[in-house]
């Protein structure tokens, strides 16, 4: 699961690019299962902006039709991986539900502990090793090392770097998650879930 501030902007846009790049790397036969979703802590039911949408189609997705959904302690529960903009969502997430920090991470954080393991574990197993020596008070602070800005309100060059940001993050994360071994480090089968 993606998840942003609002649902809006980057977590649908991210959601959608890892779909779409999962999809033409796996292709429909024989693929590893990848379900995707994504949801923010705002309320349910917003559009997306139409900067969001219209530098979605320049990178060749479509987020038109997708509305926020605030994040549940049960999509927590269901999801194997959660994938945040910011290290404070990864604070709010835990907040929710504590058991989830070990499956929570900032995109570029897990991009960045991933450096030093060597791809091939099981998801569970990767998780733990991704979990080796983190410390939660490393989340504290006002770093924003780990983030991806948020654009909205800006103006629509801001949210294309975002959003080429975001497809560098979501190909760095296909390679992640393709390397992962064994059936069990994905589910069988694809499936794409949800409409944004």
């Amino acid at each position: 699961m993606m998840v942003c501030t609002a649902n809006i902007c980057r977590s649908p846009i991210a959601e959608s690019l890892l779909a779409k790049r999962w999809e033409g790397s796996q292709g429909l036969d024989g693929g590893k299962l990848l379900e995707i979703s994504s949801a923010g802590f705002l309320t349910s039911g917003i559009p997306s902006p139409k900067e969001a949408i219209d530098v979605g189609h320049e990178f060749g997705i479509d987020i038109s039709s997708h509305l926020s959904r605030q994040v549940s302690p049960d999509q927590i529960a269901a999801s194997d991986l959660i994938l945040t903009m910011t290290r404070q969502h990864v604070i709010a997430i835990s907040a929710i539900d504590d058991t989830a920090f070990t499956k929570t991470f900032s995109l570029k954080e897990l991009i960045r502990r991933s450096e030093a393991i060597t791809p091939g574990d099981q998801l569970r197993d990767w998780l733990r090793r991704l979990n080796e020596r983190r410390d939660r008070r490393e989340l504290l602070g006002v770093s924003q090392v780990d983030d991806v800005a948020d654009p909205y309100g800006r103006p629509i060059e801001i949210y294309r770097s975002v959003t080429g940001e975001l497809a560098a993050l979501t190909d760095s994360i296909l390679d992640l998650l393709g390397n992962l071994g064994g059936d069990s480090a994905v589910e069988e089968n694809h499936q794409h879930q949800g409409d944004g």
